[in-house]
């Protein structure tokens, strides 16, 4: 819903709504809607691969009783390197 300027055709969109909005009235907004939709365009474009994560993964019960399991008699854990099949 762009107009040829390339800016958002706000009447169509509150049209597309069906918000019963005059056309005056969104003239008179729609400098201050073009910056906002601007604004959160680049806050939505904002890259957050190096945003800490909210929440914290916990493993349930059943998670750490199978840990458990997998863990060798002497009651080490196993190693992190994987185990070849083969013997030198």
């Amino acid at each position: 819903m762009r107009d040829n300027s390339g800016k958002k055709n706000w009447q169509a969109a509150a049209r597309g709504l069906g918000l019963p909005v005059s056309a005056e009235r969104i003239e008179r907004a729609a400098p201050a809607l073009d910056e906002l939709a601007a604004a959160c365009r680049a806050a939505s474009d904002e890259d957050l691969s190096l945003v800490e994560p909210v929440g914290i993964f916990r493993p349930g019960r059943n998670a750490r009783a199978k840990a458990g399991a997998s863990r060798n008699r002497a009651g080490a854990a196993p190693s992190a390197a994987p185990r070849n099949a083969s013997s030198d």
